[in-house]
């Protein structure tokens, strides 16, 4: 019996480790992040940091952005070849740091789960779903902080339950570094964070370790913030809103249920309904950010030639989802015992309160962010990290002494929702797809020796300057460069620009370091301050759950 336990967990990890490579690969081939949602209001961060352009930014915290420029930094090189890998750069970036953020917010809610004495294939079927959980999986394809918070906030929320259950002080300095992270990401998300502490902190019980830990996390804060308004010139609370946004929900806007939610179910439909968007986007898409993105997401050129995206049939099983979800949630919160579980499960009605004092500018100091045509800025992805918690905690309760198969076919009809809702692209298509080829390059190391390349025919490779001096001055297939008219386009290397007039010429000159002319020009030669204090208290927070996950491993064997 206990071997046929064994080798239940070992094939539902299996599962979740599969489920997780398809849907990042899924993702990656089928989204291009550079053309996703607010890409023209976040880009910009990319151009200040990967390519030291003097660009405005438009917000305070500027940690996570820079993360992802480094990131783009460790494989730059096909942009020398030319401008035209720019975008994949950053989707590159993007989609990698945020892959990996989210892989550390999983295993947060793993050890949540532990914590919480949930039965381990219980929990891997539960971090399943969330593997699929759309707004979870939208927040790995866009330029947002909020998966971030989403790395963060699980080993924050285990840290103040350890603290809260055994007294202990070391819980409150591991969580201080992660607390100063969280609350300088975003005015929201700050809120937000507090609001969580607040939940948990027993002022009754106010000692010095609280006390101490407390001034530490807000000096840290200040050394943070500081750093982030010498690079972007913002406070936190300082937020450059369109001037269509300079407005605030009126309270009929929080309370009101339109009657067409099914019959048409469509973005900008629920302009004047706080719920009607709610329910449409918990599990949908109802911004049109994500799969439904016209644009970003290949799926949608291949299948329909649409001006509407999005099978209005999965759209309206998506409304029951939420409808489900929203009032399950309720009733459960209301019937639960457990302090610890009740906490956890009502943070996404936090996320949606915050959300609620923004649109409705209830703290005048902050900017109006509200737009009456579009009932913007209520959006499942603000308080993604609050609303997994809460669907994890929904599918505890539904799965609390259920049979393993109950829980699979719950798996297997959430998980047919999904692929219908994501409707990614035939693995055909990619086969003959150049673009997707290079993407693919992108993941094969050149360190490793470029394991990809014996199976891919690249269009271009970037491995060596030999490579590159191949890619730019002969492969045909290189948009930049005309050979049959034998004309080369221009190198440079520094304010050196020569034109080659030969084959062998332009190899020389590229393997001098000359590069694309139109690749150079790509980069300024500003040099942008780094968010040094940030990454630093980043490592620390690194540092403080991995100690936890030794100490708490050691506490165990004892």
């Amino acid at each position: 019996m206990i071997k046929n336990h064994e080798i239940t967990v070992k094939t539902g990890f299996v599962l979740l480790i599969a489920l997780n490579i398809y849907i990042f690969v899924i993702n990656f081939l089928n989204y291009t992040s550079a053309l996703g949602t607010d890409f023209t209001f976040y880009g910009p961060y990319i151009e200040f940091f990967t390519f030291s352009q003097n660009t405005e930014l438009q917000e305070q915290g500027v940690g996570y952005f820079w993360l992802i420029s480094k990131f783009i930094e460790l494989n730059i090189n096909p942009i020398f070849i030319s401008p035209i890998y720019k975008s994949l750069l950053i989707e590159f970036g993007i989609q990698s740091v945020n892959f990996i953020m989210y892989l550390i917010g999983m295993i947060g809610i793993f050890q949540l789960l532990k914590y919480f004495k949930i039965e381990i294939f219980q929990s891997i079927i539960i971090l399943c779903f969330l593997t699929i959980f759309p707004p979870l999986v939208g927040a790995r394809l866009i330029l947002k902080p909020e998966i971030l918070a989403f790395a963060l906030m699980p080993w924050a929320l285990i840290l103040l339950f350890k603290y809260s259950k055994n007294q202990e002080s070391k819980y409150l300095f591991l969580l201080s570094p992660v607390a100063a992270t969280l609350l300088t990401l975003k005015a929201s998300i700050t809120l937000m964070t507090f609001i969580l502490f607040t939940l948990f902190i027993d002022f009754k019980k106010w000692n010095k370790a609280i006390l101490l830990t407390s001034l530490f996390t807000f000096l840290s804060m200040l050394l943070i913030l500081n750093e982030s308004q010498q690079i972007s010139g913002l406070y936190l609370w300082e937020h450059k809103s369109n001037p269509s946004y300079l407005f605030k929900a009126p309270l009929s806007f929080f309370f009101s249920l339109n009657t067409d939610l099914f019959i048409n179910p469509f973005r900008d439909s629920q302009a004047t309904s706080m719920w009607g968007i709610l329910f449409l986007d918990t599990f949908g898409d109802y911004w049109e950010r994500y799969w439904l993105n016209l644009n970003a997401w290949k799926g949608n050129k291949y299948w329909c030639d649409c001006i509407v995206p999005g099978n209005i049939n999965n759209l309206r099983v998506g409304i029951i989802f939420s409808l489900v979800f929203y009032i399950g949630l309720l009733i459960s919160l209301v019937k639960e015992k457990s302090k610890d579980l009740k906490k956890f499960g009502i943070t996404a009605f936090i996320g949606i309160i915050v959300l609620m004092v923004n649109a409705g500018n209830f703290l005048p100091f902050l900017t109006m962010n509200f737009n009456p045509s579009k009932g913007d800025p209520i959006k499942t992805h603000y308080f993604i990290f609050f609303l997994v918690f809460s669907f994890t905690y929904l599918l505890i309760k539904l799965f609390n002494k259920r049979s393993t198969v109950f829980s699979l076919s719950i798996f297997l009809l959430f998980f047919i929702f999904t692929f219908q809702l994501f409707n990614p692209i035939e693995n055909s298509y990619f086969k003959s797809d150049s673009q997707t080829i290079n993407k693919i390059h992108l993941f094969s190391p050149c360190v490793f020796g470029d394991p990809l390349g014996s199976v891919f025919n690249y269009t271009d490779s970037w491995c060596s300057q030999e490579e590159i001096a191949n890619s730019i001055c002969i492969n045909s297939q290189n948009e930049s460069i005309d050979i049959k008219t034998n004309k080369f386009i221009s190198l440079q290397k520094n304010n050196i620009i020569t034109t080659p007039q030969s084959e062998s010429e332009c190899i020389e000159l590229i393997l001098q370091n000359f590069a694309n002319e139109e690749s150079v020009k790509l980069f300024s030669t500003n040099d942008p301050k780094s968010p040094y204090v940030f990454f630093a208290f980043f490592i620390f927070s690194i540092i403080s759950i991995i100690y936890f996950l030794i100490d708490n491993k050691r506490v165990k064997n004892d």
